[in-house]
């Protein structure tokens, strides 16, 4: 079935040619997230771009959040939803999203949650030991 086409390949390769590597270097989805982001994008816009499911970018940019890599966004979440989260944080910790999920008003996704609690880890490991 392929044995003409590997014959030819065969003789190509005996006559000089070879495989063509590509230099086209392709992003990394975190440099590629980072760059749709200081460009203005939503994380909607950023997902539909990417091809990727909005749960998947919101991971990605709660862990540089986390991190201190990237500076968390108000257009993100509200003002008001983002208070009680944290609020829901400060009572029950940051360990378990659906604990958090579960005392929550329904209206707020998960996705708000994950980014409200990557800010509220950092802010965490941004304060002084207490003594």
């Amino acid at each position: 079935m392929y044995g003409q086409q590997i014959v030819e390949a065969l003789e190509r390769f005996r006559n000089g040619e070879r495989a063509s590597v590509s230099l086209v270097k392709k992003s990394k989805p975190v440099d590629e997230t980072l760059n749709l982001l200081a460009q203005g994008l939503s994380l909607n816009e950023i997902a539909a771009i990417r091809g990727r499911q909005l749960g998947s970018v919101v991971s990605l940019v709660s862990g540089l959040v986390e991190k201190g890599e990237l500076e968390f966004q108000p257009a993100w979440v509200d003002k008001g939803r983002q208070a009680i989260i944290e609020a829901a944080c400060a009572r029950l910790g940051t360990e378990r999203l659906r604990s958090l999920k579960d005392v929550l008003p329904p209206e707020i996704s998960f996705e708000e949650i994950r980014l409200v609690v990557a800010l509220f880890r950092r802010n965490l490991m941004k304060r002084p030991p207490s003594v």
